[in-house]
C-alpha cells in the first residue's frame, strides 16, 4: 500500500539530501523586488543563472535609465538555448522608438553603436512579440549589429544590455534558458487527468540543486517514486517501468491539491560522471486501467 514516507534517499555511495524548497528555475531578478539593474557597462549587475528557466524582469526609458546591463556565466559542458519574450510593453509604443538588445562575451559591455557593433556577438531591435518568442536566432543573426553566432551558445561568461533611446517607458521580462542534463523518456499510462508528466531538471554535478516534479497526477493520491541507475523496463499496473531493478526501494509520498508534487534534492560528491538516473512515478488513480497512473520516466546523467 502506498503511504507518505519523507526521507533522504541513498543511492550507491551518494545522498540525495532532502530541501525546503525547489531551487532549480525561476525569477533571477526582479528590478521592482531586488532593485535597479546596472546601466553602467563596466559593471554590469552580475546575475546567477542555473539549468532550466532564469527570469530577469526590468525597464528602461531615455528619462533616466537608458539601458539595463546584466553579466551572467553559462558553466562548462552547458548552454544558452534559448532567449524568451515573456513580456514587453513599450508604453506609448512610438514607431522609430522600439527596444534594443545585445549580447556580448565577457563580464563587461559597451554601449550599443555604430562604433562599438564589432565587440557583440549580435544585436537587434526588441519588438512586442507574442509571448515566449524566442529571440536568441535573431541575435545569432546580428541584424543590426555584431558578429554572429551559432546557437546554442556555449560555456563562457556574457554580457547583455537592454535599451530604450525613446521617450517612452519600457518594461520587461525575458527568460533565459540554460540546458541541463534531464531527458523525459516515453512511458506514462493515464489516469484520471490523463498522462502524469514528470520533469526532472538540474545540472547533475557535485553539489548541484536538482528537481523531480510531477504533475497532471490524481490530486491528493498516494504515490511512488521509483529510482534507478539502469533501465530494464518490465510489466507494472498495465504499463512498463522504466526504472529497474530499482537502486533503493520506491520514495512514498502523497500528491498535492493540484495532482503534483516537487522533490529537491542536492547531488553531493563522489558520483562518478556518466552515472545515469532514471526516475518514474507510479500514482494510485480510478481512472487508471488497473488503479494505478505512471508518469514518463526521466533520465539524468551526471557530470
Amino acid at each position: 500500500m502506498l503511504r507518505p514516507l519523507y526521507l533522504q534517499l541513498a543511492l550507491s555511495s551518494c545522498v540525495l539530501v532532502w530541501l525546503s524548497s525547489a531551487v532549480c528555475a525561476g525569477v533571477v531578478h526582479d528590478e521592482t523586488v531586488d532593485g535597479d539593474l546596472s546601466n553602467n557597462a563596466s559593471a554590469p549587475t552580475v546575475l546567477a543563472f542555473g539549468p532550466g528557466s532564469n527570469l530577469v524582469s526590468g525597464s528602461v526609458t531615455l528619462q533616466g535609465d537608458m539601458r539595463d546591463y546584466i553579466t551572467f556565466s553559462v558553466p562548462p559542458g552547458r548552454a544558452l538555448v534559448a532567449l524568451r519574450q515573456v513580456f514587453y510593453s513599450d508604453g506609448a509604443g512610438t514607431f522609430g522608438s522600439v527596444g534594443y538588445h545585445a549580447i556580448k562575451e565577457g563580464v563587461t559591455s559597451l554601449e550599443p553603436g555604430f562604433g562599438t557593433a564589432n565587440n557583440f556577438l549580435g544585436g537587434n531591435h526588441m519588438f512586442n512579440e507574442l509571448p515566449g518568442t524566442d529571440l536568441l536566432p535573431f541575435l545569432a543573426a546580428a541584424l543590426t549589429n555584431g558578429t554572429g553566432f551559432t546557437i546554442p551558445l556555449g560555456p563562457g561568461n556574457y554580457s547583455y544590455v537592454m535599451q530604450q533611446s525613446g521617450n517612452q517607458h519600457t518594461s520587461y521580462t525575458l527568460e533565459f534558458e540554460i540546458e541541463d542534463d534531464w531527458t523525459e523518456v516515453a512511458g506514462a499510462l493515464p489516469g484520471v487527468n490523463g498522462e502524469p508528466l514528470l520533469v526532472g531538471s538540474g545540472y547533475l554535478t557535485a553539489g548541484s540543486p536538482n528537481l523531480v516534479v510531477l504533475s497532471n497526477a490524481a490530486a491528493n493520491a498516494p504515490c511512488g517514486l521509483f529510482v534507478a541507475t539502469s533501465s530494464t523496463p518490465v510489466p507494472f499496473k498495465g504499463g512498463m517501468l522504466l526504472p529497474f531493478p530499482f537502486a533503493i526501494p520506491p520514495i512514498f509520498l502523497t500528491t498535492d491539491n493540484d495532482g503534483g508534487f516537487s522533490l529537491p534534492f542536492t547531488l553531493p560528491a563522489g558520483v562518478p560522471p556518466g552515472t545515469e538516473l532514471w526516475v518514474q512515478w507510479a500514482v494510485q488513480d480510478a481512472a487508471a486501467v488497473v488503479g494505478v497512473a505512471l508518469s514518463n520516466a526521466s533520465l539524468g546523467i551526471t557530470m
